[in-house]
């Protein structure tokens, strides 16, 4: 944030901000009458993830973008209207570019999901967008990474999808990829009878019907609760914007905010319950004091983490999850307040569309472990950069994205795609709200949006892809699954269903994010971000 304080007319909107909305108090007014100044603590500077926003508040300039500033004219911009993937929200922006390049992210309104506002993160990744971009296609050739044509890429790509077994191939897509890559890769994988392939790269256990791993009371049904249990999940990190709704409901005094899971500053004051899960098992046994505070509460929330959902006792932790939101009100008549956070943009997409292995296919950590071991001879990455992979000696594999990440690093073969800014895309936030992203310029260099990419593949093993058009695509996904057409009305989910509790003895919480500033390629290749991140660095050292 660049400042001109000689422009501030003490209107204390910024001041109001940190307080009321991002729940910091870092900046305040120091002097009195015609001395009076607007300013940060002595030796603090703003930190909070939502601290952009006193950009567009402030009314004369004084605060204004300093990564924007000096580099465009308004008039000289084109506005495009579309939708946020740096967390699962889906916030609504409008990206400004001027000829091939993205030069400022502001918000848009919308009171159902991020109201005016957006994140730090979603506000200046905009940088990213222009370094380490993959251009062009290449292939491995000993120990290093040489140009190759498209043709020879594809034809690459054929001979290892088809000189292997179904059972020796395998796929995982990635966190920023829309719904009709998606769709595309699995009509793809299906069409050779491969069973192995995942969107959770993360390893979380989520699956079933949607009512089971989406927020279900919805974002703006935070304003509607009397109380909150957070499990396994730290709001802040994961969706400053949704903390931000948490923030405002707990300023009720009859508000009732526990936290199963480790101790950390969301902003506002909480009762720790511990961080052992088995402390769900208490609560619904009744062997717990929070168990009071919940009978007190009408409408109270869950929100369950990621972190919670990793594991070999995911699956079971969810169920335990949802008996106890059965006993305590967080389900009951004309309130469900079930809920899923997630940290992925394609996520519930990928989800929705059952991206997740069949019986007898492998998950994402059976998919690793069988490429180290040789089990798995080909996998083929859609823009998923958040792997650990490494001594895959024995594994073809095909990189397809756009940045030069951890995904791209470990490839024999990259096949470089379109941003999510350089197509259009479908995807679907964790309450399930199906949104369109628009394309805002073109893909660099010989970059293709991903569809056509994996239907030139398709073609060339002589696989019926049913479309050729981009449009053509979303006819056939709206006829089988009418869910996912952005312009129906938005429904909310079911109640999820019950299941037999199982031992969850040896389950432990992990975190979802470890470094907020650096969640995907994208804000790892970001300048601003990086700076942001070396001071947060620099700060907690």
């Amino acid at each position: 944030i660049k400042t001109e304080m000689t422009r501030c007319i003490h209107c204390t909107r910024c001041v109001r901000f940190s307080s009321e909305i991002s729940g910091n108090h870092e900046i305040g007014s120091i002097g009195r009458g015609n001395d009076m100044e607007i300013t940060t603590y002595l030796n603090s500077s703003v930190e909070s993830e939502l601290s952009g926003n006193v950009i567009d508040l402030c009314p004369v300039g004084a605060l204004t973008s300093k990564p924007y500033a000096f580099s465009a004219r308004p008039w000289e911009l084109k506005k495009t209207e579309t939708i946020d993937v740096m967390d699962a929200l889906g916030s609504n922006i409008r990206i400004d570019s001027k000829g091939l390049k993205v030069m400022r992210v502001l918000p848009r309104l919308n009171e159902e999901i991020n109201e005016e506002w957006i994140t730090d993160k979603t506000r200046f990744f905009w940088d990213g967008l222009s370094f380490q971009r993959i251009d062009k296609p290449y292939k491995r050739v000993g120990k290093k990474l040489v140009k190759t044509t498209w043709e020879d890429a594809i034809d690459l790509a054929k001979k290892n999808l088809i000189s292997n077994k179904p059972e020796e191939i395998a796929a995982i897509s990635g966190d920023l990829v829309p719904i009709e890559s998606v769709y595309s890769l699995k009509k793809l994988l299906k069409g050779i009878k491969v069973k192995n392939y995942d969107c959770r790269q993360d390893g979380s256990k989520i699956s079933g019907p949607r009512e089971r791993w989406l927020f279900n009371s919805t974002i703006s049904g935070i304003d509607e609760s009397d109380g909150c249990l957070l499990i396994g999940t730290n709001p802040r990190k994961e969706a400053p914007l949704l903390n931000s709704r948490i923030l405002r409901q707990s300023r009720n005094i009859s508000y009732q905010l526990g936290l199963i899971g480790a101790k950390c500053d969301l902003t506002y004051d909480y009762e720790l319950l511990g961080q052992d899960p088995k402390i769900v098992q208490e609560i619904l046994e009744g062997k717990n004091s929070f168990c009071d505070k919940l009978k007190l509460t009408k409408k109270p929330m869950m929100i369950i983490g990621q972190g919670a959902l990793t594991g070999d006792k995911g699956s079971e932790f969810l169920d335990l999850c949802i008996e106890l939101a059965y006993k305590f009100n967080f389900i009951n008549n004309g309130w469900n307040g079930f809920n899923v956070l997630h940290t992925a943009a394609s996520r519930a997409g990928a989800m929705s569309i059952d991206f997740i292995p069949e019986e007898e296919g492998k998950n994402t950590e059976e998919i690793i472990d069988g490429c180290k071991a040789g089990l798995i001879k080909t996998i083929f990455l859609l823009g998923a950069d958040e792997l650990h992979l490494s001594d895959l000696d024995n594994c073809y594999v095909i990189y397809q994205g756009h940045h030069g990440d951890k995904g791209a690093n470990n490839a024999d073969l990259i096949l470089p795609s379109a941003a999510f800014s350089e197509q259009n895309g479908l995807y679907m936030n964790t309450e399930g709200r199906v949104q369109e992203s628009v394309r805002s310029v073109f893909p660099v260099g010989e970059a293709k949006e991903d569809w056509e990419i994996i239907r030139l593949i398709s073609e060339a093993l002589n696989l019926n892809s049913d479309f050729q058009t981009h449009e053509g695509l979303r006819k056939k996904i709206y006829k089988e699954y009418p869910n996912l057409d952005p312009f129906n009305d938005f429904q909310r989910n079911n109640r999820p269903k019950r299941k037999d509790k199982n031992d969850i003895k040896g389950h432990k919480f992990s975190e979802a994010i470890t470094n907020y500033w650096f969640t995907n390629s994208i804000t790892r290749a970001s300048v601003n971000l990086s700076e942001r991140n070396n001071y947060t660095q620099k700060r907690d050292n």
